[in-house]
């Protein structure tokens, strides 16, 4: 079994082992040697399988909701979500949607840029680069790459993941920019756009190349991506991330 601090070992053997089902690669995580955060990691494997026994999405799915806040909860992310997402991210190719896209939507609250959590509230690590729940995620990009590639209606679920992760926008920004122009209205590629404004410049860049037919992406839908960027919370000093996607949009779309 995969102890903590091997996220990266067990996503790379979880990946190669096609043969052994998501839910049974629950057996391979030592549940037990991950500190407490939010409830014992030891019923991280429950809640895991009731979630998919269930099959319904956030609201109607009650495992579902209890595993998204044994992982994230106020601002913080618990130990323990290391091994869990590349579980979550293989599940969600196997799993029928919408379960698919609640699953990817935990992988990103994971991902965002918190500090990490366990024992009782102890604080575990600061959120960094070296950040080792961030680093499983990114190892699985390719993976939600490709599960974006099949099926169009996990598209804004995995924008969001990658929106998080701007470090890597050199591998990704292009995909979302395609996904975008490839969408249909259903596809909301409001979201997809998001995603790119906050990849930071490589992502705005982008992003201030959109073009759409007149009927399909309206100046207004510029003003919807500026005002939802503009409303985000910020009670930093610094300008945050959204307030500099937010400064660079204004500027590349004002200039056309």
């Amino acid at each position: 079994m995969f102890p903590s601090g091997h996220s990266g070992r067990l996503a790379s053997h979880l990946r190669h082992t096609s043969s052994v089902s998501a839910l049974d690669r629950l057996d391979l995580v030592d549940w037990a040697a991950y500190p407490d955060g939010y409830g014992a990691p030891t019923e991280i494997p429950h809640l895991i399988r009731a979630a998919v026994a269930d099959g319904r999405g956030v609201g109607e799915n009650e495992a579902l909701d209890e595993l998204s806040h044994a992982l994230c909860h106020q601002f913080s992310v618990s130990a323990v979500a290391e091994p869990v997402v590349p579980i979550l991210v293989m599940l969600a190719g196997e799993v029928e949607y919408p379960l698919s896209a609640e699953l990817i939507s935990i992988v990103g609250y994971c991902a965002e840029p918190r500090d990490r959590f366990g024992d009782g509230g102890r604080r575990l690590v600061a959120t960094t680069d070296a950040d080792p729940i961030r680093a499983a995620v990114a190892s699985l990009l390719p993976d939600l790459l490709r599960l974006g590639a099949a099926d169009p209606r996990l598209r804004p679920d995995i924008g969001a993941v990658v929106a998080e992760l701007p470090e890597h926008a050199a591998n990704t920004a292009r995909v979302l920019h395609e996904w975008f122009e490839a969408a249909t209205e259903g596809d909301n590629p409001f979201a997809l756009a998001l995603s790119l404004a906050l990849l930071g410049d490589r992502g705005v860049r982008v992003c201030a190349e959109l073009e759409r037919p007149p009927d399909y992406w309206p100046v207004e839908m510029h003003g919807r991506v500026l005002d939802w960027l503009l409303d985000r919370p910020n009670d930093e000093p610094e300008p945050t991330r959204f307030d500099r996607a937010h400064a660079n949009l204004e500027a590349a779309w004002g200039a056309r």
